[in-house]
C-alpha cells in the first residue's frame, strides 16, 4: 500500500538571509526590471510615449513585492510546503429540513367505498 506522506516542514528554521533577499528583493527587482525593459522597448518602436519611473517600474515592483509578502504569510515564512490561508472562514453545517405533515383520512370515505364494493358484489350476484 502506498501512504502518502505527511507534509512536513522541508526547512524548519525558513529560508536563509540570502534566500530572503533573492526573494523579497531578486524577484520583485526583475519582475520591476522586466517591466522597464518592455517599456523601452515600446518606446523604442514608439517614440511618442516617455517611459515613466512609477508605472514602468514601480508599481510592477510593489505588486510582486506583495505577492510575494502574501505567500510568505500563507507559507508561515516559507517554512511549509501546504499553504494555508490568511482568513479562515467558519465551517458550514448542513441543515436538514424537516418537514411534518399530518394526515387526515375521512372514515366516511372508507366506508363509502365499502358500500360500493358491496353493491357491486350484490349486482354480481343478480347477473
Amino acid at each position: 500500500k502506498e501512504e502518502e506522506p505527511e507534509s512536513k516542514p522541508f526547512n524548519p528554521q525558513g529560508l536563509t538571509v540570502l534566500g530572503r533577499i533573492a526573494v523579497f528583493l531578486g524577484f520583485p527587482l526583475c519582475v520591476g526590471l522586466i517591466s522597464l525593459y518592455l517599456s523601452y522597448m515600446r518606446n523604442f518602436r514608439k517614440p511618442g510615449k516617455e517611459i515613466d519611473l512609477d508605472t514602468d517600474f514601480v508599481f510592477p515592483f510593489l505588486l510582486s513585492l506583495s505577492t510575494v509578502i502574501v505567500v510568505g504569510f500563507q507559507t508561515k515564512g516559507f517554512t511549509t510546503t501546504k499553504v494555508k490561508p490568511l482568513v479562515s472562514w467558519p465551517k458550514v453545517k448542513r441543515k436538514r429540513k424537516i418537514i411534518h405533515q399530518t394526515v387526515v383520512v375521512d372514515d366516511d370515505q372508507i366506508t363509502g367505498e365499502k358500500d360500493n364494493e358491496q353493491k357491486d358484489e350484490a349486482a354480481k350476484k343478480d347477473d
